[in-house]
C-alpha cells in the first residue's frame, strides 16, 4: 500500500467513494470541496493505493484459465 497527498487527478476517482459514504456529489462540487481543504493549513488529505489487490486478481485468473 502507498500513501500519499491528495493530487488534482484524484478528485475524479473519489466520486464513488463520496456517493458510497452517503455524500452525492459531482466533479465540480467535489473539486471545489477539496480545493477549501486542501488551503486549509489545519487539514490534509491523504490517499491509500493498493495495487496488489490488482496484480493478485490478474495472477489467480492466469492460474484458473491455464488449468
Amino acid at each position: 500500500m502507498k500513501v500519499r497527498s491528495l493530487q488534482d487527478h484524484d478528485v475524479k476517482e473519489l466520486i464513488p467513494l463520496m456517493e458510497q459514504l452517503g455524500y452525492p456529489t459531482n466533479f465540480e462540487d467535489l473539486q471545489v470541496r477539496l480545493s477549501a481543504i486542501q488551503a486549509s493549513s489545519d487539514y490534509h488529505t491523504l490517499i491509500a493505493e493498493i495495487v496488489l489487490v490488482y496484480t493478485l486478481n490478474v495472477r489467480i485468473w492466469f492460474r484458473f484459465l491455464l488449468m
